[in-house]
């Protein structure tokens, strides 16, 4: 019966520290990210390349990579349409791997 505890005792804390270790590398990871202040006058550039995809449902996960979704790019476009202190956008694509539809929503 001791035996049984004692496995029952030992796996839950080896998950409890795998749980510890995500959660300290997610709040590790959050820290990271800087804000960035825009001067009047300035000119946004996007430089999209590569897939962009329709939506990207794993975008804020850590384990993941970051691939663009059009959902988030169009979001972020339109905050900075009705951003006063940018006066332009400037899209630049280079191998944009994306459909007509998404393209045509993102111009």
């Amino acid at each position: 019966m001791k035996k049984k505890w004692f496995g029952l005792g030992c796996l839950s804390s080896f998950l409890l520290l795998i749980l510890g270790i995500v959660i300290l590398f997610n709040s590790i990871s959050r820290l990271n990210k800087k804000e960035i202040k825009v001067e009047p006058n300035t000119i946004l550039e996007l430089n999209l390349t590569g897939e962009i995809s329709e939506y990207n449902e794993l975008s804020e996960s850590s384990f993941f990579s970051k691939s663009t979704g059009a959902s988030s790019l169009i979001q972020k476009i339109e905050q900075a349409a009705t951003d006063p202190n940018i006066e332009s956008i400037l899209l630049k694509p280079s191998f944009v791997m994306a459909g007509y539809a998404t393209c045509n929503e993102i111009i």
